[in-house]
């Protein structure tokens, strides 16, 4: 979603975190091999990533810290916001600082 999402706004970076190495793997790879029930999707999500400069990375579901705040936070169905909900902005710092140290610690 969150791609399809990005490729309407004509976003052309986008970051990418996900705590499934299956799906890190697909997208760093660009496979074209997923099961045939979600092959039409993934053909289309492969579409909308060409025109994209994405960078892909794993983190462990437990360190995902803004994931959290808005899986536990009482919110109704679908929603988007295009800034840091006050709560979860020191969330967004922390994580963006242990990536930044991650990056340069490589």
């Amino acid at each position: 979603m969150a791609i399809s999402i990005a490729f309407v706004r004509s976003w052309q970076r986008l970051w990418i975190e996900s705590d499934s190495t299956y799906v890190v793997g697909l997208l760093k790879s660009r496979s074209k091999l997923v099961p045939w029930n979600h092959r039409n999707r993934w053909f289309h999500v492969l579409h909308m990533v060409c025109s994209m400069q994405i960078c892909v990375s794993h983190i462990y579901g437990e360190e995902n810290h803004v994931a959290n705040a808005l899986a536990s936070a009482i919110l109704e169905d679908y929603q988007w916001w295009s800034y840091a909900l006050d709560f979860i902005k020191p969330l967004v710092f922390r994580d963006f600082m242990i990536q930044i140290t991650i990056v340069f610690d490589n």
